[in-house]
């Protein structure tokens, strides 16, 4: 994703507090929120993960893209979304399952098993770039 992003000549930066490990992503060092939500406010779009920061985005105004098929399709603000429903997916809106905020490895059905997470791990960069540019208009990619 970062290197196609890279590719058609746009400046990719990681806000995560985590390291960033890949080539063509800038990593922010200073995690002040106001530089993060300056540095989203200025940005094309936001692409990440169900995630506080996405919901962030999404009130300072910009289009998201998010990856996240642990929660239902309507779960969140209307943004652009990439889910994988041929796999287990949705748990958070299950009201069966009661979410353990102090279990970082927290998957309901799977945990412990082969398919642990696979409702995030089965989506590809290439899953994403598809819908990137299904939606290029939308985003202001050239």
């Amino acid at each position: 994703m970062i290197n196609y992003l890279h590719e058609k000549g746009y400046k990719v930066i990681n806000v995560s507090l985590e390291p960033n490990p890949f080539d063509n992503c800038e990593q922010i060092i200073n995690h002040d929120i106001q530089k993060t939500m300056a540095i989203i406010h200025h940005s094309q779009f936001y692409l990440g993960l169900g995630s506080g920061v996405s919901w962030l985005a999404n009130a300072i105004g910009k289009q998201v893209v998010m990856i996240n098929n642990f929660a239902a399709d309507d779960h969140e603000f209307e943004c652009i979304r990439v889910t994988n429903k041929s796999v287990c997916n949705s748990c958070w809106n299950n009201p069966n399952f009661k979410f353990d905020a102090g279990d970082w490895d927290w998957c309901p059905i799977n945990k412990n098993t082969p398919r642990h997470f696979e409702c995030q791990r089965s989506i590809s960069a290439d899953d994403v770039i598809l819908l990137l540019s299904k939606n290029a208009k939308q985003l202001g990619l050239s």
